[in-house]
């Protein structure tokens, strides 16, 4: 299974957006639905929707412009027992 693909869009008022690309098995499913369960959770990106176009499966996020989480993990370099 390829990697999930992020890209950024802006919408036509200029906001910025995240789109994940994901596969439709199960498991970038269960992604979606943990996803909407914690989307009051102030350590997750909010999950905006998600969409299909053209037979792909989109989640729509919030862009945060400073990076990815591999990026800030890493750079802080935050021990693994905080993330788990």
């Amino acid at each position: 299974m390829p990697a999930p693909m992020v890209t950024g869009a802006e919408d036509s008022e200029g906001r910025k957006w995240a789109l994940k690309r994901i596969q439709g098995d199960g498991h970038s499913v269960r992604e979606a639905e943990r996803l909407v369960k914690l989307r009051k959770h102030p350590l997750v990106v909010p999950l905006q929707s998600i969409f299909v176009d053209g037979g792909a499966t989109f989640l729509q996020m919030p862009f945060y412009r400073n990076g990815d989480l591999r990026t800030w993990v890493e750079k802080i370099k935050v021990s693994r027992w905080f993330l788990v």
